[in-house]
């Protein structure tokens, strides 16, 4: 398949495949500042310490955490990112929970990747993570990582790279816009993930990715381009998403998804209001997964009628 003519971006977009429900599963996110190019498997194939990478992987490969390589976005840093200029004083980590209604986020500086190691990985999912990580500094900014990792997808370059220069170039959100390493999900570059509230969002444009950072800073969630939350399964992040749009609300951590008595049912709680919505298992024709990879019909929940 050739990436020039039939990316994996437009087969998806084109088979009518939806987006949400697609966001990368994870309760905590650590991102690590590393400039310089990235490899298919960020962490291992770069200019990050691979023998550090493949022991933070190995930590976090059973627990609902993933870790990403970041680097600066915007014009102003490309030349820095070409270069792999570390900063000076060390790389910055930046430790987020997503979970709902406990989501918080820390920043950390480090000189010694290998530090990392030494994190209770379990404590951050349930601990105050100022306690957890060392010298850490609570931020309440929230921070904008888009996947331009290329040699995971083409298309992530391609298309989200424009999106990355164009925010990181704006004074109002400079240092807050970050590239960063595979995200998951490349068919709906370019892609983003919001911290510390784990909101992923994909299709997205210059315009909606700022308007998705507008919304953050005013502490609401974007709908539009929408992917889910991270915290969430697939069929929850649906179910949270479609009662959210149907009755406007809009607080990046407004709500609460448990599951119903029934198969297929989801209740979501908001203001001490309770909405059911029911969900229905779909299908599509087939699509490209990646730019490189196999071609297969996509599968999707959506939202049925809700209920009372």
């Amino acid at each position: 398949m050739s990436v020039a003519t039939n990316p994996c971006t437009r087969g998806s977009a084109h088979a009518g495949e939806p987006m949400l429900g697609t966001a990368p599963r994870a309760q905590v996110w650590i991102a690590i500042e590393q400039p310089g190019p990235y490899g298919t498997e960020a962490l291992t194939d770069s200019r990050f310490p691979s023998p550090i990478g493949e022991q933070l992987l190995k930590a976090v490969e059973s627990l609902p955490i993933k870790v990403l390589l970041v680097r600066p976005a915007g014009p102003l840093a490309l030349r820095r990112n070409r270069q792999n200029q570390q900063p000076p004083d060390g790389r910055k980590v930046w430790v987020a929970r997503a979970t709902p209604g406990r989501s918080a986020m820390v920043s950390t500086t480090i000189t010694d990747p290998g530090r990392l190691l030494a994190l209770d990985l379990d404590a951050l999912l349930e601990a105050d993570l100022a306690d957890v990580v060392p010298q850490a500094t609570t931020e309440s900014a929230p921070l904008l990582l888009v996947c331009t990792n290329g040699r995971r997808d083409a298309c992530c370059a391609r298309l989200a790279r424009p999106v990355a220069d164009s925010l990181g170039d704006e004074p109002r959100w400079r240092g807050r816009v970050w590239e960063s390493s595979h995200l998951g999900g490349h068919r709906f570059a370019p892609t983003a993930l919001q911290l510390p509230h784990g909101w992923t969002y994909g299709r997205l444009d210059a315009s909606a990715a700022g308007s998705v950072m507008e919304a953050a800073d005013a502490g609401r969630v974007e709908l539009t381009h929408l992917r889910g939350r991270s915290s969430l399964t697939s069929e929850a992040q649906v179910a949270d998403a479609s009662v959210r749009a149907a009755h406007q609300i809009l607080g990046l951590d407004a709500t609460t998804v448990t599951a119903g008595d029934d198969a297929g049912e989801w209740v979501i709680s908001s203001a001490g209001r309770s909405y059911q919505q029911r969900l229905n298992q779909v299908s599509g024709p087939a699509r490209p997964e990646s730019c490189d990879g196999s071609i297969a019909p996509w599968t999707a929940f959506i939202a049925a009628e809700e209920g009372p």
